[in-house]
């Protein structure tokens, strides 16, 4: 925080929506996600014995598992981002700066990408998982603020 706040000692600034969708950014980043995370890949294995059992007797796939449990479930399900410019999606025209929702649970479990996305595979093979938004499922959210 006080990086951001140091931003405008030094002739920059930060306007009162990039200020909030920074500090917004940051506690979600930095404390939710983490939660979320921590408890989602705890929990996950419990639901699947077969999954469970798997990460216990082959050690192996403990790295690729940790990608997979952020495929299966994660820590952030939705977000909203404002365009820089305009650009069409679909059928959609977006203007610069109209809010839209990404929703990366949606494109984490898209069966046009992922084989069996509903399953917890610890040794999945194949496309990474988007749960911070490399990529995403954009869902056209006309809303003014």
């Amino acid at each position: 925080m006080s990086r951001v706040v140091a931003v405008g000692e030094h002739g920059d600034h930060l306007d009162g929506r990039e200020l909030e969708s920074t500090v917004g950014i940051l506690m979600v980043a930095g404390h939710g996600a983490t939660a979320s995370l921590l408890g989602n890949s705890f929990l996950a294995p419990q639901r699947h014995p077969e999954a469970k059992d798997r990460l216990r007797t082959e050690p192996a796939i403990a790295e690729n598992a940790g990608q997979e449990l952020l495929l299966y479930d994660a820590p952030v399900q939705v977000t909203e981002r404002f365009p820089t410019t305009g650009l069409n999606i679909a059928s959609h025209k977006l203007t610069k700066d109209q809010l839209i929702g990404l929703f990366f649970g949606a494109t984490n479990r898209d069966p046009e990408r992922y084989d069996r996305p509903d399953e917890l595979i610890p040794d999945r093979r194949g496309p990474r998982q988007l749960p911070f938004g490399n990529a995403f499922t954009i869902v056209w959210v006309p809303r003014s603020l």
